[in-house]
């Protein structure tokens, strides 16, 4: 549940990622127990039980998943062991690199038709 209320935030606070239609939670008939998809489609669910889940403000986290998730953000921001690899990947690692006459790429590096780099947009 804390996925589906964190992913409805960011794609709440940002329309232009145009993911609307991943926003679930709002559309979930908590009386007949059925989610109705951005398609129209509407389906009907294993379980009905979301304790956590306000239909009136389905994306709200509750004060004790902020805490959850609080503890998460510290824990992560803290961690010597991640800012360590963090450090290393940024010292070592790179988008491209020509070894032995080749060009290596990193598989995620958008390219347009001709094979050259292609422009995108990096919130």
């Amino acid at each position: 549940m804390l996925l589906f209320k964190l992913e409805g935030q960011i794609i709440q606070r940002h329309p232009e990622f145009d993911m609307t239609n991943r926003l679930l939670l709002d559309k979930i008939d908590h009386d007949t127990g059925t989610v109705t998809l951005a398609d129209g489609s509407v389906w009907p669910l294993t379980t009905n039980d979301f304790p956590t889940v306000d239909p009136a403000d389905p994306y709200t986290l509750t004060p004790q998943e902020q805490h959850i998730i609080d503890k998460l953000v510290s824990e992560f921001v803290t961690a010597d062991h991640l800012h360590r690899h963090i450090d290393f990947l940024y010292s070592h690692g790179s988008m491209y690199k020509v070894a032995n006459g080749n060009l290596l790429f990193h598989g995620c590096v958008p390219l347009n038709e001709d094979g050259t780099f292609s422009s995108m947009n990096c919130l």
